[in-house]
């Protein structure tokens, strides 16, 4: 949903700095959307962790495609002083489909 109410803020409201940010987005339309999408918003970041299945979905051959930059989380097996995972980041090129 914060994919399309960042667009609906865009097109609708004509939000002009505009940022999103996304935790475990799934695939939300094809590439032409991908492609629209981007021609209207710049800046658009899509954190996925490792284990969460909800980015995987819906599957690619039923048309979806991600919308960009994704920022691939993975525990590295360490844990900090409070228990919580170390996790390293790494930043994916903006195909939507890293």
């Amino acid at each position: 949903l914060a994919t399309f109410c960042a667009l609906d803020l865009k097109l609708q409201h004509n939000e002009t700095n505009l940022q999103l940010y996304t935790l475990g987005s799934p695939r939300v339309g094809n590439e032409g959307f991908f492609k629209f999408f981007h021609s209207w918003i710049g800046d658009s970041i899509r954190v996925v962790h490792s284990y969460d299945i909800v980015p995987s979905l819906p599957p690619p051959f039923l048309g979806y495609h991600h919308i960009a930059r994704e920022v691939w989380s993975v525990e590295t097996g360490k844990k900090q002083r409070d228990g919580l995972p170390v996790l390293r980041n790494t930043i994916c090129d903006d195909s939507g489909e890293d």
